[in-house]
């Protein structure tokens, strides 16, 4: 698996970059430019995080399988991405580079030669510049600039999807 730095990307002309998270996190912010072929859909990722963390990877295989029907979609979007990008490299990312973008990379790079993970996903980028606090739940959320760079100012709540308003942080690096 080839991991690539946000930093080493100018060593190439252009390069085509592909987002996996879900629908909220993309809206949320997301690198410029990048298409947005999400894995799951939101509601499914939780489940499937909440699974992995008290069961373990095989249940959450289990719980995959009603889905493999829309995995097949999925896999025929990259490989259409991965021919039209035919000449630039492809870096795909999700939150942290741990789940979604590996299993990205492991079916673009079968279409793909020259594929790569962004090292430490959108959350590895930058400093923590912009918090959201949930009026609902009361949760506090912090994103990078590269998180919030395509948003009006307005984020979703990760717990209960409450669009709620950033601001300005004092938390600094992570």
């Amino acid at each position: 698996m080839q991991q690539i730095k946000i930093c080493e990307l100018e060593q190439f002309d252009m390069y085509c970059l592909i987002d996996v998270r879900t629908a909220k996190q993309y809206y949320d912010g997301h690198l410029k430019g990048a298409h947005h072929v999400p894995l799951v859909h939101e509601q499914l990722h939780y489940q499937l995080y909440d699974t992995y963390h008290r069961k373990g990877i095989v249940f959450v295989l289990i719980e995959s399988l009603p889905h493999i029907p829309h995995f097949w979609q999925y896999i025929q979007k990259l490989r259409v991405i991965a021919i039209q990008e035919q000449t630039k490299p492809i870096i795909i990312y999700c939150s942290r580079a741990r789940f979604r973008s590996k299993i990205a990379y492991y079916i673009m790079s079968c279409f793909h030669k020259q594929t790569y993970i962004l090292s430490g996903g959108i959350k590895g980028i930058s400093t923590k510049a912009y918090e959201a606090l949930c009026p609902r739940c009361g949760i506090e959320h912090l994103f990078n600039e590269l998180e919030i760079e395509n948003t009006d100012g307005k984020v979703h709540c990760k717990k209960c999807g409450e669009l709620i308003q950033l601001y300005k942080s004092n938390k600094g690096t992570i």
